[in-house]
């Protein structure tokens, strides 16, 4: 039988595809194609006149393994067979994966003539491995978050102050750590307590957001991690950090919900004090000028809301610049805690008082009675703040100058308000000694002509 017969009986005949190329070149543009059976032209959707003369290269596509192609080529130059799978494409432009081995073909005397790639298509194969791998990663990704889950709970057993709980949903029933039971203050033979009997043990404002993420991870799967204030069965209030997660049965269905809860007084109440801190002032332990503009805009809010007026007293101490000059910084720094003492005993606790900034002070009187009842209360406290006191050792006076605005007779909103308080010090500071002024009109800046 001649060549010629065996490769057609190989075109026609065989099922696996045949793919016949030049031994060289080996670089680029790479071997040519010499011959291609009907299983190839068929399955690759090509023609002998789209293949002959071209390089496998036609065949490759964005997904085709480069480090197997790499693998090929070094092959290749060292005239070795080869056996790789491969994704490659056909010429419609979809993509087929074949198992391939390329042998070389060499004459009597050993050199190498043609290349020979027989291909089996395996894409079926490859996609269900593929799959299979996929499926293979989840199952080790919820692994690794029942592993995480259970390094939680863990540490919640070892860490002081945590402990760990699960809510079957399908009886509601609860389960507590001993570390729950020792941040509640409960010996842990007690009885769980119920579902329902857990809205006892926080606030009414944390139940609900605590209902609220519940029903969220249920829905959607999502963990959450929330703080709550809670109530203890001594009637004491505290923090706990709570972090959940929904937990799976074996068909993958929604059981419960399991996580742990950290007992976090201790840090509310630093945070507490921080946040105390930032509106008062560290000298007089009076109000700042943050604190104060706050319950300024608080004020006028209710105000507009629901009726009523307000006072805004500005108070320049003159004579603390005198004091600092001539007795020192730590004089002028106990003059200015006398004042602020003074005006805290004075004014009501609902009142708003605060450093203003220097030798400044700012006083809000909330639902004075009547706007004219300001002049009694201005006096007295003028009378008060400037009595002869003992400052480093020597008897002292201070003056007060103090600029009264109303709301919401003299402005509509807090800035307004503020300025006209400070025009009417200004008016004040003008007279000789203590004096108080109360904005009018013709404080106001005189317009251009």
């Amino acid at each position: 039988m001649r060549l010629d017969d065996v490769l057609e009986a190989i075109h026609r005949h065989t099922m696996d595809a045949i793919l016949i190329t030049e031994a060289e070149p080996l670089d680029q543009p790479g071997p040519r194609i010499v011959f291609a059976n009907k299983a190839f032209l068929d399955h690759s959707g090509y023609s002998n006149e789209d293949l002959i003369g071209k390089t496998p290269r036609i065949l490759q596509g964005p997904d085709s393994d480069m480090a197997a192609i790499r693998r090929m080529g070094e092959n290749l130059r060292q005239w070795k067979p080869i056996r790789e799978q491969l994704v490659n494409y056909k010429k419609d432009g979809s993509r087929f994966v074949v198992d391939l081995s390329i042998l070389p073909v060499a004459d009597e005397a050993g050199w190498v003539h043609y290349w020979v790639s027989v291909q089996r298509d395996v894409t079926f194969q490859y996609d269900v491995q593929k799959q299979i791998k996929h499926q293979r990663d989840l199952l080790e990704q919820q692994a690794r978050q029942l592993s995480l889950i259970e390094d939680h709970l863990n540490q919640a057993q070892m860490i002081a102050k945590m402990g760990s709980w699960r809510l079957d949903l399908e009886t509601n029933e609860v389960w507590w750590s001993k570390g729950l039971y020792e941040i509640y203050g409960l010996e842990p033979s007690m009885e769980v307590p119920s579902f329902e009997e857990h809205r006892k043990l926080f606030t009414e404002e944390s139940w609900q957001s605590l209902m609220a993420e519940i029903s969220r991870t249920i829905e959607e799967g999502v963990p959450y991690e929330l703080d709550l204030e809670t109530v203890k069965y001594d009637g004491t209030s505290g923090w706990l950090k709570l972090r959940g997660e929904v937990i799976l049965d074996s068909h993958g269905q929604k059981a419960g919900i399991q996580g742990i809860a950290q007992d976090i007084t201790d840090q509310k109440t630093a945070e507490l004090k921080l946040s105390v801190l930032a509106l008062t002032d560290p000298l007089t332990g009076v109000g700042n000028r943050a604190a104060f503009s706050e319950s300024l805009e608080r004020s006028i809010k209710t105000i507009d809301s629901y009726g009523g007026n307000l006072m805004l007293m500005l108070i320049d101490m003159d004579g603390l610049k005198r004091i600092n000059d001539t007795q020192g910084h730590a004089a002028g720094d106990q003059a200015l805690k006398h004042v602020a003492a003074k005006l805290k005993s004075y004014f009501r606790k609902a009142d708003v008082i605060a450093r203003w900034g220097g030798d400044e002070f700012a006083v809000l009187v909330n639902h004075l009675g009547n706007r004219f009842d300001h002049a009694r209360k201005v006096t007295g406290l003028i009378e008060e703040v400037t009595r002869p006191v003992d400052i480093g050792g020597t008897r002292t006076s201070i003056h007060a100058s103090i600029g009264i605005s109303f709301y919401p007779q003299d402005a509509s909103d807090a800035q307004s308000l503020l300025e006209r308080a400070d025009r009417a010090l200004y008016a004040a500071k003008k007279v000789n000694g203590s004096a108080y002024r109360v904005y009018s009109e013709q404080f106001a800046p005189t317009k251009p002509s």
